[in-house]
């Protein structure tokens, strides 16, 4: 488990698995059939298989883990194109790590170091010399300005936790407990839920100062979203304690996937029509190895995500619940991994994690972590913070004692979002890689030697035939609208993943909103 305790409103784990041992006490066995072997839906067939049910997980594509996806080159180097990093607040997360006996493989992610560089506003330079080189083009004095109490400007991103941290602020318990819920119990939580992130910067920041924010954060694509999106993952604190595996993130998925009954999980089986048959039986069809096949459950556990569910047969299901499917907004992302020959990074720039960031296409260029170290400072009494954010504690990072430039290593070359994932994913991968490459030449010029960049890998989620978007992302309104009826069952079928939770974006959201699922099933 994590060193840090969570705080944020919602049920911890041990809670949580106490409350389904209660549950289902006195509770006949029942065979669930799990719809997706994603996270949700392999810790949903672990817990219930450990309670003695039966459960059998139909995944449509030829593997396990959803989006959590690591890609190995034949070099040995790695990076992620799906899932990266865990906050130390996410106690369902560390558990199964722990479970899985990865525990051992946590090392620190850091979503900045000073040895980063920045290409804002047409001017390359490196973090720690934001104030001088690149305030001034957004008309920002060098030093904070006066009076005391002003925002903060050191780096770009504090500006934003400022602003969070100042809508945070005025929150009753009870409002927040309400906003982890769904629930829009006061004026305050539908003002909030009314604005798109766009929107609430306009009432705080001068235009400027916006932009920059957008810049530094690369959130000025997402400007649309919902603004309690950020403000739940700042009151989590998922800025603090990151880590990651060593070896990769899938080695999670693939760990609990081991630790079920052979058999369990029944890859290349997409299912294509849900039909509420009866009261007490649901019809799945679904296209496996063999043709079109028809089953009969008595229960089953939906985990697939809403845009892959537009597009199936649905029959019986509520108008809420179909609202809920067409509408549930999903975020655009495309990552693009630069495999290297060696470490120039090091060796040249003395970087070693971080990320650097740009206003170009390519927007975020992430170090691996695998020959960093990292010393962290407590955390303060309310570690309010998010990755846009920078953490709450001080990071002192350098290299690790295993640290070898001259070791292969896999540059997450590209991570964007919104609009730049669709313009970035929709090119052929060539064109892809040149178009991140160029971008990436302005900081690190080396990058263009054809000698050291010896292979790559892509994806864009949005267009992810297993996906269909990169993560549940809910615009202005729809955690008051459509959200509550997204995540009800209906008649047999149970829905989880983390579209069903107010964790979005997180693994820990699908844990929570599977350990739910499940805890709903072994009740009755």
């Amino acid at each position: 488990m994590s060193q840090q305790q969570s705080t944020y409103p919602h049920v911890p784990i041990a809670e949580m698995l106490q409350q389904i041992r209660k549950d289902n006490a006195g509770h006949g066995t029942k065979h669930v059939v799990i719809l997706g072997a994603g996270i949700a839906g392999l810790v949903a067939a672990y817990e219930l298989q450990q309670l003695g049910h039966v459960a059998t997980v139909l995944e449509g594509s030829e593997r396990v883990g959803g989006r959590i996806l690591t890609h190995h080159f034949n070099d040995g180097s790695y990076n992620e194109l799906g899932a990266m990093r865990v906050p130390g607040s996410h106690d369902y997360t560390h558990y199964y790590i722990d479970r899985a006996g990865l525990k051992g493989r946590l090392i620190p992610f850091v979503n900045s170091v000073d040895q980063n560089f920045l290409d804002i506003h047409d001017v390359v330079c490196r973090l720690s010399e934001d104030r001088s080189r690149i305030y001034p083009r957004y008309g920002l004095p060098e030093t904070p300005p006066s009076p005391d109490g002003a925002y903060p400007q050191d780096p770009g991103g504090a500006i934003f936790g400022w602003v969070l941290a100042n809508a945070i602020a005025p929150l009753t318990q009870y409002e927040q407990d309400s906003l982890f819920k769904g629930e829009m119990t006061t004026d305050r939580l539908r003002y909030l839920d009314s604005l798109s992130l766009g929107a609430f910067l306009d009432t705080v920041l001068p235009q400027s100062v916006k932009q920059l924010v957008g810049a530094y954060t690369s959130l000025a694509v997402w400007f649309d979203k919902a603004v309690t999106m950020f403000i739940r993952d700042t009151i989590v604190g998922t800025g603090n304690n990151l880590t990651t595996l060593h070896g990769g993130m899938s080695q999670l998925p693939d760990t609990l996937a081991a630790m079920l009954r052979p058999g369990t999980v029944l890859t290349q089986h997409e299912v294509t029509r849900i039909s509420l048959a009866s009261e007490t039986s649901v019809e799945i069809g679904y296209t496996g190895p063999e043709g079109p096949q028809i089953l009969t459950a008595d229960y089953v556990l939906c985990t697939l995500p809403f845009g892959v569910m537009r597009r199936m047969q649905l029959d019986g299901f509520s108008y809420g619940k179909r609202l809920s499917i067409s509408q549930m907004a999903y975020a655009a992302s495309t990552k693009v991994i630069l495999d290297c020959r060696e470490r120039f990074w090091q060796s040249r720039y003395g970087i070693y994690g971080g990320a650097s960031i740009s206003d170009g296409l390519q927007r975020q260029t992430y170090y691996p972590m695998d020959h960093l170290q990292v010393e962290r400072g407590p955390l303060p009494p309310r570690p309010w913070s998010n990755p846009h954010t920078g953490p709450a504690h001080d990071e002192r990072t350098g290299p690790a004692p295993n640290a070898d430039a001259s070791m292969p290593g896999a540059l997450l070359g590209a991570y964007c979002w919104g609009s730049d994932a669709l313009r970035l994913g929709l090119m052929e991968p060539a064109a892809q890689v040149e178009a991140v490459r160029r971008g990436i030449a302005r900081y690190h010029p080396e990058i263009l030697d054809d000698n050291l960049v010896v292979d790559s890998a892509s994806i864009c989620w949005q267009s992810h035939k297993w996906s269909a978007g990169a993560f549940a992302f809910l615009l202005p309104g729809q955690l008051g609208s459509i959200w509550l009826d997204g995540k009800k069952p209906e008649g047999r079928v149970f829905f989880a993943g983390e579209h069903c939770s107010l964790d979005q974006a997180w693994i820990q959201g699908s844990l929570i909103a599977s350990l739910e699922a499940v805890d709903q099933i072994v009740s009755i």
